[in-house]
């Protein structure tokens, strides 16, 4: 709903880029020891799930959505087994 109100209010438009910026940055820093220049886009990749997650969950009535996101990027980072 943010992102949709930012596309016509610069003001918001920046702090939802401000806001996402901050949430994608602890993910990148994780992630570029093991990842290196790649970090910042899987971090983008994991925020993007996540969100994405939430939306499903949420339209789903269940938690099953943010469940399987997050099992599929333990999986695609190779953090589990």
């Amino acid at each position: 709903m943010a992102l949709e109100a930012a596309s016509t209010n610069e003001q918001l438009r920046l702090a939802c880029r401000d806001a996402y910026r901050a949430w994608r940055r602890p993910f990148a820093d994780k992630l570029r020891p093991a990842y290196g220049d790649r970090a910042d886009r899987l971090a983008a990749l994991v925020l993007s799930a996540i969100e994405g997650g939430i939306v499903l969950a949420r339209s789903e009535q269940s938690e099953q959505p943010l469940l399987d996101v997050a099992d599929e990027i333990e999986q695609l980072l190779g953090i589990r087994d």
